[in-house]
This record gives C-alpha cells, sequence and structure tokens, in this order.
C-alpha cells in the first residue's frame, strides 16, 4: 500500500517502443550506469521484478570488472547464452539462499 509507488512503471511501453530503445536506455555513460526494468529485453523480464533483479546483477558485475575486482564467485553467475549473460538460477540462489542468510563476499 506504498501511496508513492501506486503500482507504476518506469517505463511506458509506448507501441512504437523498441527493443533498440531499451538498449540504448541500458548503455553506461562514462562512470554513470543503469539498471532497472527498463533497462531488460522483452525477453529478460521488460516491466517486471526479475527484470530489474538480472539488470541490476548485470551492472553490479560490470562495475567489478571495470574496478578489475576478481571475485572467485562471480564465474559462478555468468552464463553467456542467459540474459543479460547471466546463470539466472545462480543469481537467484546468490540473492536468495535457501537458509536466508546471504554469504558474504571473501576479500
Amino acid at each position: 500500500q506504498d501511496p508513492f509507488a501506486c503500482g507504476a512503471y518506469s517505463e511506458y511501453q509506448a507501441p512504437e517502443a523498441r527493443e533498440e530503445d531499451r538498449f540504448a536506455l541500458a548503455r553506461p555513460e562514462g562512470r554513470l550506469y543503469f539498471a532497472g526494468e527498463a533497462c531488460a529485453s522483452s525477453a529478460a523480464g521488460s516491466q517486471c521484478t526479475h527484470g530489474t533483479v538480472l539488470s541490476g546483477a548485470s551492472v553490479a558485475l560490470q562495475l567489478l570488472a571495470r574496478m578489475e575486482l576478481q571475485l572467485e564467485q562471480v564465474a559462478d553467475l555468468l552464463n553467456e547464452r542467459g540474459p543479460f549473460g547471466l546463470d539466472v538460477a545462480a543469481v537467484v540462489a546468490a540473492l536468495f539462499p535457501p537458509d536466508g542468510i546471504a554469504a558474504p563476499a571473501e576479500p
């Protein structure tokens, strides 16, 4: 019952909207990165919560790579054939482990 959200989406899906529009919206501008359901392709969950999660995970991994941080667990999250190059099941398992406690990243 959030009075500010009111079930709104961040993206208006106009009839003339194209996948290229979402890719353009998701493209980094210098050091500024964008994520969210509006940045997800239709196949990856545009206008859906899972599109938000996958888009955010993808940007987080891009930032780790940009900072040249290599975490052993990162390789387990990647799948070049998956949406955003991610293994969806692995991302979900990492974010929402069965015991409810996410493991901290190793330094």
